[in-house]
């Protein structure tokens, strides 16, 4: 009977709900949470068949199947004070479900289509997967023992459900394909009738996870919107939420103020619904519950997913600006390139920008982005400065920029210097010098000795073949490493901070002229590299805070670096000269590839299956003879390496 794909002890939980519900010995249904918690009761039990372990199991699945189909349908026979005089306390008003199966007449069948669709579209399934047209209803309903063909009779264009108003119901190439929507006012006299919450959390995880729903809603929102042309729109109140998102919303809304206590809730409370839904659509794409470049993220999408009509979208749009609620009390901002100044009145503009959650409202929130960095490789620096063989100057150097980027305040608070130099008060350096000196190596150490992850820029997210599109990946780049307090490393920085001289095309220069400003800007720690600074715009000259020249390491220097490189769990057949190996002349990045080199020659020659013990081990001879094939290397001119000049490489 069991599923691999079923959860482990879902049928257990399904069918505690189910002995709840039944244990209640009502007749009637007093509002229409009532009927919505059976007919949750129903579809989870009947989604948990398939992870029945037993026969046992399946037949109590069954008979509780029956038992809730029979007594769901009585008590909303039951609720109808016009019918059922015995029962004068029933309320219309708060049990309009019901009274929208008894002025239609319909049948248990349509009966339950329609409130499987309600449950559906409220998010009040668990799993729940989205009906867009009769093939999705069916597979949805299925398990609970409907008849599929009598679903789709139900639906059919001359039905009751079809001709009743309750229900949108769109012709498509199959019958299988007609589209199935409940209609706006069905939907908001179910969502306006009173009752208790019906998402609960337990933690802020939960609560997390819930926001999926509300993801799934809104993108659906944005399909409908791009089809039905602002179907339905009220002109007269542009603040309204569509139902198909504001139902969701409103019931993780109340989910949540039963956690007072929770950053979260209060965050909430302060907002007016639309803002509110605003945040929480955010919150979703920073748990990466849709992709990060979603549409549902710039401008138009978001006033699209909670406006309803062209004034809606007008309403919301001003919501973004700078001077609204949203941005003045730090809550959201626009990202990705898009620079905040231009945006404040340009409704052009901010239909297009894309928005976020601020750094400071994530961490408020307890938020932890599910997503990498769009702009490079953001990870952990794991290399010491401490085991570094490098030239004193630069390792002084190093220690001075360590010391300011630890404690800038010293500086620029302190000691006054903030007031006299309002802007450039980030650490900026430049590491010239040689390939495989160590500028990359140093650039992990000092993000390492400062306790914060390193973002390693990966032009080919950084370039694009759009104009205009690099600048603002520029800009995203910055503002992610401030976001993630990471030290931001341009290597090979010759490749996008050239001399404008030698720009061929507008748009290259403007893209340095961004590159230029942002540096200026970045108040964290930005380091580039290169082994070409003559190429370097010289405008980037006055930017730099500190230039640091990598020279390549001495005989004895190498000598240091070969040890430190040469692990202590190496098989060796004697010791290696290192003092020999050093005179060779290589530079870090060189010894690295010799060692490696002379680790494979050893591991060939012990032969498939040896251990160390059976002669495998690597010998000074294959120190010696890799070190030999890097340094020719080096005078041959090979591919992928300079030519030897004064002790060094290029």
């Amino acid at each position: 009977m069991s599923n691999d794909s079923s959860k482990p002890g879902e049928f257990i939980r399904a069918s505690a709900i189910a002995d709840s519900w039944l244990a209640d010995t009502s007749t009637d249904f007093q509002s229409n949470d009532q009927i919505f918690s059976g007919g949750r009761a129903l579809y989870q039990l009947a989604a948990a068949l398939s992870s029945c372990t037993n026969r046992g199991q399946y037949q109590k699945a069954e008979a509780q199947l029956a038992a809730i189909r029979t007594r769901l349908h009585e008590r909303l026979q039951n609720t109808n004070p016009h019918t059922n005089p015995t029962n004068p306390h029933t309320n219309p008003a708060n049990t309009t479900f019901a009274q929208a199966c008894h002025a239609n007449s319909l049948t248990p069948l349509e009966c339950e289509t329609l409130l499987i669709l309600v449950l559906s579209s409220f998010g009040l399934l668990d799993n729940n997967r989205p009906i867009h047209d009769i093939d999705d209803l069916q597979k949805l309903i299925r398990p609970s023992g409907v008849d599929p063909f009598g679903v789709m009779s139900a639906l059919a264009s001359g039905s009751k459900l079809a001709q009743s108003g309750l229900l949108q119901v769109s012709e498509g190439n199959r019958p299988l394909d007609a589209t199935i929507r409940l209609s706006e006012k069905f939907t908001r006299s179910l969502w306006d009738s009173p009752g208790p919450a019906l998402w609960h959390f337990e933690t802020r995880q939960q609560a997390h996870d819930q926001l999926r729903r509300i993801a799934q809603a809104g993108r659906k929102q944005i399909e409908r919107t791009e089809e039905d042309e602002f179907l339905d729109a009220d002109e007269d109140h542009p603040e309204v939420v569509p139902y198909s998102v504001g139902i969701p919303i409103q019931n993780f809304y109340s989910a949540v103020k039963e956690h007072p206590q929770w950053p979260l809730t209060q965050t909430l409370q302060k907002l007016e619904p639309q803002d509110r839904a605003i945040v929480l659509l955010l919150m979703s794409k920073e748990l990466g519950h849709l992709p990060q470049d979603h549409r549902m993220f710039n401008g138009f999408g978001i006033a699209s997913t909670v406006s309803v009509g062209p004034a809606g979208l007008r309403h919301v749009l001003t919501k973004l600006r700078k001077g609204s609620t949203l941005r003045t009390e730090n809550l959201i901002r626009p990202c990705g390139g898009m620079p905040p100044g231009i945006l404040e009145e340009d409704d052009a503009i901010l239909r297009e920008a894309e928005f976020e959650l601020t750094s400071t409202c994530r961490k408020a929130l307890g938020i932890q982005r599910q997503w990498r960095c769009r702009s490079g490789n953001l990870r952990k620096a794991n290399t010491q400065l401490q085991n570094l063989i490098l030239h004193e100057e630069v390792t002084t150097a190093l220690a001075h920029a360590l010391e300011y980027a630890k404690r800038p305040e010293r500086l620029l608070d302190d000691w006054g210097l903030r007031a006299m130099i309002p802007y450039g008060h980030g650490t900026t350096m430049l590491f010239t010098g040689p390939p495989g000196v160590g500028k990359t190596a140093a650039a992990e150490a000092f993000a390492r000795e400062l306790d914060k992850p390193i973002l390693v820029i990966d032009y080919s997210a950084l370039q694009s073949c759009w104009v205009g599109e690099t600048e603002k990946n520029v800009v995203r780049a910055f503002r992610e490493a401030a976001d993630e307090d990471a030290v931001l490393f341009f290597d090979e920085a010759d490749a996008v901070f050239y001399n404008r001289d030698s720009a061929v095309r507008n748009w290259e220069v403007s893209e340095v002229n961004v590159l230029l400003k942002e540096v200026e800007a970045f108040a964290g720690v930005c380091i580039l590299a290169t082994n070409r600074d003559t190429v370097l715009d010289p405008a980037l000259e006055r930017r730099i805070g500190r230039r640091i020249r990598f020279a390549p390491p001495t005989p004895a220097m190498s000598a240091q670096i070969w040890q430190k490189l040469i692990p202590p769990n190496l098989p060796l057949l004697g010791k290696p000269d290192f003092a020999q190996l050093g005179a060779v002349g290589l530079t870090g990045g060189q010894i690295k590839n010799a060692v490696l080199n002379a680790a494979r020659a050893a591991a060939c020659r012990g032969g498939e299956g040896a251990d160390v013990g059976e002669g495998a081990g690597v010998m000074m001879e294959d120190f010696s003879a890799a070190a030999e094939i890097e340094a020719g290397r080096v005078e041959s001119g090979g591919i992928g390496f300079g030519v030897k000049s004064n002790g060094g490489t290029s």
